[in-house]
């Protein structure tokens, strides 16, 4: 399609509507119920058959249909496009390999599995507002009401704002003769969701009104690191802004996470169906974390020490008005809160006095500082031999040798000795906790409050909350 002539979805923020451009030789009508179509559309309704070119395909072959997204007058707020699908047929559901038939207990909250492995992928790809590919693989899993999740279509913020997204729908070569004969079909609705927000430098978290604070669970010890796919821990690695903040979800008292539940987030580049987006959400709207003034959040750049003490902090009703603890944070945007956080003694600096705001945090100092936080005093001395270990975690006298051992096996434990010699001595290992088990229990409860579809996946090589 010569560019300018792409099918083209235009969403004006200002009056929250949608028009569509280019599309009268793929217009057509459709015939489906009225209770599958949005509010004040009828059975009877023209649509636009943009995948019409998709006949007698065979395994092996990919299609791709480019469209414009562009959304209008959107302003400091961010809109996110969605694809959601509305109605689908049994053969739509053969080619996807989904699961249509009616689980034993109809109340069971849990997505119907796959019959088998998809036969189709349906992926979008466009470039984010830096400039990098994005490319994300619809995930067309069906629930017990036959809810389907979305493929999302990018962020966009400012006056205008477009992307030139490629849809690609493709059949492996492995595909059977299960195949022969199908005549999938599939209706889709174009979905836009409104966040107010601002939109580089870190922007520091904004305190929720009240004075209230997140608390988190300090009794239970929990692990809140699991290892990478190598088996490995990798404690002197750097750790990402998405995985601090999962750490800090998972690990609020049930209390603090259902009082500022969220699943969604001003942020563009933070996709609705990421593993990590309820957390982010959450802890945005508690005003732990925050993005950057171009509106991004990054949730794969590694965390400096600076960020990670401005998030840490915000735990704690501490106020500090004496001279810089650290020689060198005079005239850093996170002064006051690097100065906080030393303070209530839960981060410290280098020898020679300095704190090194903008140098990445490692796994190691880290879940050191999570460890303060929560107020774990692990001791090297003290822990069990059935304890979960770690090949590149062995040698006993590294500074963070029992702290990578606290975040990593669940445990119970007895307190000993007074003030600042107080230390855990561990009576019993307990099992690692299903993560994303209790993400979609958390999400269930609060679906009357806040709706909005839970996805637990993990990018490809990479464990939840590592």
């Amino acid at each position: 399609i010569a560019e300018g002539n792409e099918p083209t979805v235009i969403f004006d923020a200002s009056t929250k509507t949608f028009s569509f451009k280019n599309m009268d030789k793929y217009m057509q009508t459709s015939s489906a119920a009225a209770d599958d179509l949005p509010e004040g559309h009828t059975g009877e309704h023209e649509c636009f058959d943009l995948f019409r070119d998709i006949k007698n395909a065979m395994p092996g072959d990919t299609f791709t249909q480019k469209i414009k997204v562009v959304v209008k007058n959107a302003g400091s707020d961010t809109v996110k496009i969605m694809l959601k699908y509305l109605t689908h047929n049994e053969d739509y559901a053969t080619l996807m390999g989904i699961d249509t038939s009616v689980p034993e207990n109809p109340d069971d909250p849990a997505l119907l599995s796959t019959a088998s492995a998809p036969h189709g992928t349906l992926s979008v790809k466009f470039k984010d507002g830096n400039g990098k590919d994005c490319d994300y693989t619809g995930k067309l899993a069906v629930d017990k009401d036959g809810n389907a999740e979305s493929v999302y279509l990018g962020g966009y913020t400012g006056a205008s704002s477009s992307k030139d997204i490629d849809v690609t729908f493709s059949i492996p070569l492995e595909a059977g003769n299960e195949l022969a004969a199908l005549t999938a079909e599939v209706e889709w609705v174009f979905t836009a969701e409104i966040i107010s927000g601002g939109g580089g430098t870190y922007i520091p978290p904004t305190p929720v009104p009240g004075g209230d604070k997140p608390e988190l669970d300090t009794i239970n010890h929990f692990a809140y690191i699991i290892g990478r796919t190598d088996g490995l821990v990798h404690p002197e690695a750097e750790i990402t802004r998405a995985e601090v903040a999962t750490i800090f979800f998972r690990l609020l008292t049930d209390e603090s996470r259902n009082q500022y539940w969220s699943t969604s987030n001003p942020y563009p580049d933070i996709v609705p169906n990421d593993w990590c987006n309820n957390a982010i959400s959450t802890m945005t709207k508690a005003g732990v974390i925050q993005g950057y003034t171009d509106g991004y959040f990054r949730p794969r750049a590694s965390i400096t020490r600076a960020e990670f003490a401005t998030m840490a902090v915000r735990f704690f009703q501490v106020v500090y008005e004496g001279e810089d603890l650290f020689k060198d944070i005079d005239e850093h945007w996170a002064r006051d809160y690097i100065n906080r956080a030393g303070y209530a003694n839960i981060i410290q600096g280098y020898e020679d006095g300095t704190f090194h705001p903008d140098r990445n945090i490692s796994r190691a100092e880290a879940v050191t500082i999570v460890n303060r936080v929560l107020e774990r005093k692990p001791d090297k001395d003290n822990l069990l031999p059935d304890m979960i270990t770690w090949p590149d975690n062995l040698d006993e006298d590294a500074w963070y040798y029992a702290d990578m051992q606290e975040a990593t096996n669940s445990h119970e434990y007895d307190m000993l000795g007074e003030g600042d010699e107080q230390y855990e001595s561990w009576t019993e290992i307990k099992p690692v906790r299903d993560w994303a088990a209790f993400e979609k229990e958390w999400a269930d409860a609060n679906a009357a409050v806040n709706p909005g579809e839970v996805v637990t996946g993990t990018p490809a090589g990479q464990k939840d909350g590592q």
